[in-house]
C-alpha cells in the first residue's frame, strides 16, 4: 500500500511540475522590459533605473524612469527632469573628472588598410578573437582619461 501511494505521489508531483513548464520564445523576450541602471540619487537614498519596452503594434520603444528606496519599498515613476543623480564621471574624492575614451589601436576595417577606398565596408581579421559573441572587433580600445575637476566645491 505504501508503495502504491508513493508512486502516485511521485506521479502527481511530476505532472504538476511539468504542467507549469513554459518555453521562452523570442516574442516573450521582446515583451519583457529591459532594465538599465541609471544611478544613485544625490541624497544616496534612491536607486534610479530605466525600463524600456518594445511594442509589436507600433514598432516603437518606450522608456520610463523609476526610483526605489535603497531599503526597498514602492516604485515611483519619475521624469528625466526630476532626476538628480550622482555624477558618475567625478572621482569619489571629487578631485578628478573621469571619462572613457575609445582609441584606435588596431587596423580592422577596409579603409584602415586601404585609405583610398572610402566606400569600403569590409572587416579584415587575421585571427579570431575568442571574446566576439556580443560585438565585432573594430580596433578601438577603451581607455580611462582623467583631468583635474575645476568644479570641485570647497568646504
Amino acid at each position: 500500500m505504501k508503495k502504491i501511494i508513493s508512486i502516485l505521489l511521485i506521479i502527481f508531483v511530476y505532472s504538476q511540475t511539468m504542467a507549469q513548464k513554459t518555453n521562452m520564445t523570442s516574442e516573450s523576450l521582446i515583451k519583457l522590459g529591459r532594465v538599465s541602471v541609471k544611478g544613485i540619487s544625490k541624497d544616496s537614498n534612491q536607486i534610479v533605473f530605466g525600463v524600456s519596452k518594445y511594442s509589436f503594434t507600433t514598432q516603437k520603444k518606450t522608456n520610463n524612469l523609476y526610483s526605489v528606496s535603497i531599503d526597498g519599498g514602492e516604485l515611483k515613476k519619475i521624469t528625466k527632469k526630476e532626476t538628480k543623480l550622482i555624477d558618475k564621471s567625478i572621482s569619489p574624492n571629487g578631485e578628478y573628472k573621469i571619462k572613457v575614451k575609445n582609441e584606435k589601436l588596431k587596423n580592422v576595417t577596409g579603409t584602415d588598410f586601404h585609405p583610398d577606398v572610402k566606400d569600403s565596408n569590409v572587416l579584415i581579421y587575421d585571427e579570431l578573437n575568442y571574446r566576439h559573441w556580443d560585438a565585432w572587433e573594430d580596433g578601438n580600445y577603451s581607455h580611462i582619461m582623467y583631468r583635474s575637476n575645476s568644479e570641485k566645491k570647497e568646504n
